[in-house]
């Protein structure tokens, strides 16, 4: 046998070798950078409920500093009840399905018509149910607690949110609470 025979027939089998293992360390690049993609999703998402929940307890917190003289009601209004409230304390009907209960010129009363206590009610209403906190974030609640008893002018309040956020590990869903907590005191300055 010729020595350039042999060295060509151990030559053929090299090529396929290598493509072989390029394939597979391309496989395992292609796996990492899917599972980095499936990631960033993951926490571009939390980072939009976060961002959600922030804006709407900033807002809330805004028509409670707005409405000092209602300030006990926020707290004491039902927690989770998504029943529209008696008045609707607003300008105009925002069109949302007409306020989900029906805007009807009975219903609308302007702000200035409305009690500190029915605005009270109408704000916690319109961030809970009708803008934000039930209907964009997962599992959505809302909660307003004073932090001391009795309350007064400058005692703060507390309003947190929560919601739940999947958790993908392993390929099992792991739902997670999630919650913001903002303190503020309605009389004080911001």
């Amino acid at each position: 046998m010729n020595t350039g025979q042999l060295k060509r027939n151990t030559c053929q089998g090299m090529a396929l070798l290598e493509v072989m293992i390029a394939a597979v360390v391309v496989g395992i690049a292609l796996l990492g950078v899917a599972a980095m993609q499936v990631s960033a999703m993951q926490g571009a998402s939390h980072a939009h409920f976060r961002s959600k929940a922030t804006d709407l307890a900033a807002s809330l917190a805004d028509r409670m500093r707005a409405n000092q003289a209602g300030r006990d009601t926020y707290s004491s209004a039902a927690a989770n009840s998504c029943d529209a409230p008696a008045k609707m304390c607003a300008m105009a009907c925002s069109n949302k399905d007409d306020m989900v209960a029906g805007c009807d010129a009975a219903q609308l009363q302007q702000p200035g018509n409305c009690s500190p206590n029915e605005l009270a009610v109408y704000d916690l209403w319109e961030v809970r149910c009708l803008s934000g906190v039930r209907n964009t974030l997962p599992n959505g609640t809302l909660s307003v607690t004073c932090t001391e008893t009795p309350c007064t002018d400058n005692t703060p309040f507390q309003i947190m949110i929560q919601w739940q956020s999947q958790h993908s590990t392993d390929g099992d869903k792991d739902n997670t609470v999630q919650d913001i907590k903002l303190t503020i005191i309605p009389g004080g300055r911001p």
